[in-house]
């Protein structure tokens, strides 16, 4: 695990890398005494880990050693609001939202913003990539196949049905129209950076975005390099995305 001491009162903890499990958060809660302990995660809508922020008997360890050391503890999020009712509620705990994070990262990290694209000739309709099958893009993706609308766009799907690949297992979920199989269109897709999106990305007219979560509004570099690009988008993300 990776943290980061800044002084004498404060403590860093890079949660997006570095946690885990849940134990290592409460070995450090109950180790370090008198701290700001900041769980740095704006790269998410809710804490890593974060079925365990909502076990009242995990949450309580946490609120008890927290309280018994004198730390205080910092969630920094990604997001407008967490997906986990009672976080902020807590005892010894305070949250606070970067909601433009994923806008910071991406104009950083993408190495071509292909100011020209509209340029690029359309020969499809669409463009969706999907990395980790979520419910709701397993949804999308079926229902794409369900009105023969795969052919007319550049899409991709990174699961598989083999679940020793534990990064691309097959999803839970059940179809009703698509077969499942992985979809890489050029073969490259699952090395490519999540920042700097496929040569095909700017040829189909329409990015068909599935966002991170439909729980909560919580914008990622999908929404944003489309927004940079200048590329006309549809989102699937939560009520009042």
């Amino acid at each position: 695990m990776r943290h980061y001491t800044f002084d004498d009162k404060t403590i860093y903890l890079d949660s997006w890398v570095g946690i885990k499990h849940f134990k290592e958060y409460l070995r450090i809660f109950r180790t370090v005494k008198n701290k700001t302990i900041i769980n740095y995660i704006p790269q998410e809508h809710s804490p890593a880990l974060a079925y365990s922020w909502t076990n009242k008997t995990f949450t309580k360890e946490v609120e008890d050693a927290l309280v018994s050391n004198n730390n205080q503890l910092v969630h920094l999020l990604g997001g407008f609001c967490a997906s986990i009712p009672g976080l902020e509620s807590m005892a010894n705990t305070k949250v606070v939202y970067w909601p433009t994070y994923w806008f910071h990262s991406a104009y950083h990290n993408l190495s071509n913003f292909n100011r020209d694209c509209y340029k690029i000739k359309k020969d499809k309709l669409y463009v969706c990539l999907n990395n980790r099958p979520h419910k709701h893009r397993v949804i999308l993706i079926d229902q794409l196949a369900g009105q023969d609308l795969l052919d007319e766009g550049y899409v991709t799907w990174h699961s598989t049905k083999d679940c020793s690949n534990k990064k691309y297992h097959f999803c839970d979920e059940h179809f009703k129209y698509f077969d499942g199989n992985p979809i890489t269109l050029d073969g490259k897709v699952l090395l490519s950076n999540q920042n700097n999106p496929p040569d095909f990305f700017d040829k189909g007219l329409v990015n068909v975005i599935a966002e991170a979560t439909i729980l909560v509004p919580f914008i990622t570099e999908k929404t944003v390099i489309a927004i940079l690009r200048k590329k006309p988008f549809l989102v699937l993300g939560c009520q009042y995305f």
